[in-house]
């Protein structure tokens, strides 16, 4: 019974556990507990009647469990590099089972029978062959490494030989977007409207990083590892829509970016509502007290913090006119002095002013012109305000506008690049051509 209860339990974890699961934690207790109990059940001497532990097949993937346990780490990091779609699975699994078959026979057996290694002594003969039998093994395991790097390091070098996409394009220039402005008819959009939806979605999408908690902030976490500088990144959705740019502009100077991000979740301390004024946000006031936290738990060297301005509506006091925008100022303030404390440099990284939704106005009808707007009024309000906040903490601001729109007018689209997916969240193709201009404007404030 216990080998059947221990199977089913390690059945069940592999099963129920996902990526959304907070691991390691209590939910380590499945596969653990379930583990003692198949042992368990052998130390009994049960298991004998358990017919799938003793089959043949079982008993020599046991064999194999450490060198299996070895290997599936590096290919599995390797091919996630490397490989894309339904083909990395079963790449994986069969590179992880064949490297653990060569080192299990090649290496493991012949060192754990040597009796050059042994403590008693062999005649010389044994000890002869034993020490040629220990010099092939080891000459096999250097093989063995060789060639389950090798491919894996052709295939990163061939992608870093050939374009993972389009061609590297300019930042985005006055001029480039004033030509925008002008044409009468669509260009070849790059990527395409496919491409900007969710056949095209940004990594941090697919990781599931818009939203981020104890669950899964470890995942939610971008650089090379061992990096030695940190940065952390606060706000809502906007906040993340720039994280392609970010990344592009950190990473290569040595950052590691813990993401923090809740959609719908602004960053200034203020009670917030989504659907009726009468109901507070309660679960962003916690998850602003839980970021604040992990803020002073990594002491960043560098915070950058971001919000959609349309929020500025959705106070649950309801403030009108010019005292919204006090309020949200007031707000921005408390949340950038809280951070200034527990960090190196804070920056607060303007929201881009909107233009037409790509996916709704792109039509065989339409015009670009039709896409274009002008910059809102409750953007240049918004900005003024975290502008404000931003010097009264001694924080930093950026203004995004030149970036995106010339003498008040922004396109939708900037030469072949749709700029938004939604009207406000930036695309990832059009966020990568602006590290540029956020590189220049993080060494203006911060020595990145």
């Amino acid at each position: 019974m216990l080998g059947w209860a221990g199977l089913t339990g390690v059945v069940a974890a592999a099963l129920l556990l996902d990526r959304e699961t907070p691991f390691p934690g209590t939910a380590a207790l499945l596969p653990v507990l379930a583990t003692v109990l198949v042992l368990l059940a052998g130390e009994a001497g049960a298991a004998d009647a358990n017919p799938v532990l003793t089959h043949p097949l079982s008993r020599y993937v046991g064999r194999l469990s450490y060198a299996l346990y070895l290997w599936h780490w590096p290919v599995l990091v390797l091919a996630d590099a490397v490989l894309e779609g339904a083909v990395r699975l079963p790449v994986v699994v069969l590179l992880t089972v064949a490297l653990s078959v060569l080192t299990h026979h090649l290496v493991e057996e012949p060192v754990r029978r040597s009796a050059w290694l042994s403590r008693r002594p062999a005649p010389l003969a044994r000890r002869t062959g034993s020490v040629r039998r220990t010099a092939v093994a080891l000459g096999a395991t250097v093989g063995l490494l060789g060639a389950g790097f090798a491919a894996p390091a052709l295939g990163l070098w061939l992608a870093a030989e050939r374009p993972a996409g389009p061609p590297a394009v300019a930042a985005p220039s006055p001029a480039d977007i004033r030509g925008s402005l002008a044409p009468v008819a669509w260009p070849a959009l790059t990527p395409p409207l496919a491409g900007i939806g969710t056949a095209g979605s940004p990594e941090w999408l697919v990781d599931k990083c818009d939203n981020v908690n104890a669950g899964n902030v470890e995942r939610c976490r971008y650089g090379a590892a061992g990096a030695r500088r940190t940065a952390a990144l606060v706000g809502d959705s906007m906040a993340i829509s720039w994280l392609p740019a970010l990344r592009a502009v950190l990473e290569p100077r040595g950052f590691t970016i813990h993401v923090l991000t809740r959609n719908q979740c602004p960053a200034p301390t203020l009670e917030i509502y989504r659907e009726r004024p009468e109901e507070p946000y309660v679960e962003c006031a916690d998850h602003k007290r839980w970021v604040l936290e992990q803020v002073e738990a990594l002491r960043p060297e560098l915070v950058l913090v971001s919000s959609a301005v349309t929020m500025v509506d959705q106070q649950v006091a309801r403030p009108v006119d010019d005292a919204r925008y006090a309020r949200w100022s007031e707000g921005t303030e408390r949340t950038l002095s809280a951070l200034s404390e527990a960090a190196g440099d804070v920056v607060v990284l303007g929201a881009p002013p909107r233009a037409g939704n790509v996916q709704e106005c792109v039509t065989r009808l339409s015009e670009p012109g039709d896409c274009t707007e002008q910059v809102p009024a409750q953007w240049q309000a918004v900005r003024d305000a975290e502008r404000a906040a931003a010097g009264r903490t001694g924080a930093s601001y950026v203004d995004p506008e030149p970036w995106f729109c010339v003498e008040g007018r922004c396109p939708a689209v900037v030469g072949s690049t749709p700029v938004y997916t939604d009207g406000r969240h930036l695309t990832e193709a059009y966020a990568l051509r602006l590290a540029p201009h956020l590189a220049r404007a993080l060494r203006a404030s911060v020595p990145v």
